[in-house]
């Protein structure tokens, strides 16, 4: 513990301000690309709702002429 005292201690004022903006700038790339990326995926998926709705409607469909089907074997 005494020696991580002593390195912090060796610090002067301005290294701890440049190593503070370059964190900061690493901790707003990061967000940045973390956007783009969602950003990114939630358009995906916003593009696959309709295909989802059609094949919701076509499944639907095919349900409904299963159950005719299966009413006419019946009778």
């Amino acid at each position: 513990m005494a020696l991580n005292h002593s390195k912090m201690i060796a610090i002067t004022d301005t290294e701890l301000r440049i190593w503070m903006s370059r964190k900061s700038i690493e901790i707003q790339e990061k967000i940045e690309t973390q956007s783009k990326e969602s950003s990114k995926m939630i358009q995906e998926l916003k593009d696959e709702i309709p295909i989802l709705r059609k094949n919701q409607t076509e499944f639907l469909e095919l349900q409904s002429l299963l159950h005719e089907f299966h009413n006419i074997i019946q009778v």
